[in-house]
């Protein structure tokens, strides 16, 4: 149960640190899911990168 609440946690804050528009989120989140991460911490990943790209990040 642990290791859940630090996957939730750690997918958006690394998203954050990775400055990639929308078109290079999705393979970056195929990868996540396909090393073993679960579906949920993969896609609050997918989720939080665009969002947290900067100003204008997501309209490019």
């Amino acid at each position: 149960m642990e290791k859940k609440s630090v996957a939730y946690g750690l997918a958006p804050v690394s998203s954050t640190m990775l400055a990639v528009c929308s078109c290079t989120i999705l393979p970056l989140f195929a990868g996540l899911f396909t090393r073993g991460s679960g579906i949920g911490p993969a896609i609050t990943f997918l989720y939080a990168g665009p969002c947290t790209d900067g100003p204008g990040g997501a309209v490019a």
